[in-house]
């Protein structure tokens, strides 16, 4: 064996070597993300009672609502600002709703908002949530906030229910009334981030 085939060996093996590690660090970077990503909207074991705003400083807000101690995020709107994403997610989807298309329709007073979307198991709480997204463009993040504020400002409790399909009437999960008492300061740390300048 020559010098110059060994040579040629030994490049062909730190090249092989080099693709590797950056296999290895795209898919450790990518699962990075991902989980960066989903981590806001799996329940946290210390999650506050009611209404809170989780921030995060790449101008990320979520707007989350749990009914007790330890239970799945009944409502969790998260916006990020830094790629002009906005979702809702409703963790914990009881009933015999089946993985697939869903609705979500939520009301308060006058005031509805249907928004499509899916129902699957969660990937970190495994839990069946549905997952709708409101907007995932500048323009459209812009406009959602006719839509949802008048729902999340209302005086009264806000009425939420899920159904299968694309269309509000398909079979219901049983409507459930989440209460706005304590939501104004949240709200507000939401809308500023979310819809502010």
């Amino acid at each position: 064996m020559t010098q110059d085939s060994m040579i040629g060996r030994l490049s062909l093996r730190k090249a092989r070597g080099r693709r590797a590690c950056a296999a290895a660090l795209s898919v450790l970077l990518a699962g990075g993300i991902l989980v960066a990503r989903v981590w806001p909207v799996a329940a946290d074991t210390g999650d506050k009672i009611g209404w809170s705003a989780i921030t995060d400083p790449r101008k990320r807000v979520f707007l989350i609502y749990v009914p007790t101690a330890g239970a799945p995020r009944a409502l969790n709107f998260a916006c990020l600002r830094d790629v002009d994403n906005l979702t809702v997610y409703s963790e914990g989807v009881a009933g015999n709703l089946p993985s697939g298309p869903a609705t979500l329709t939520m009301s308060n007073g006058d005031a509805r908002y249907d928004v499509a979307g899916n129902i699957a198991p969660d990937l970190i709480s495994k839990l069946p949530t549905f997952t709708g997204e409101l907007a995932d463009d500048k323009r459209t993040l812009g406009g959602i906030s006719a839509k949802l504020l008048p729902i999340l400002q209302g005086s009264g409790p806000i009425i939420y229910e899920i159904s299968a399909g694309t269309a509000p009437d398909g079979i219901l999960k049983s409507p459930s009334s989440i209460p706005v008492r304590g939501l104004a300061a949240p709200l507000a740390k939401f809308k500023s981030i979310c819809f502010g300048p």
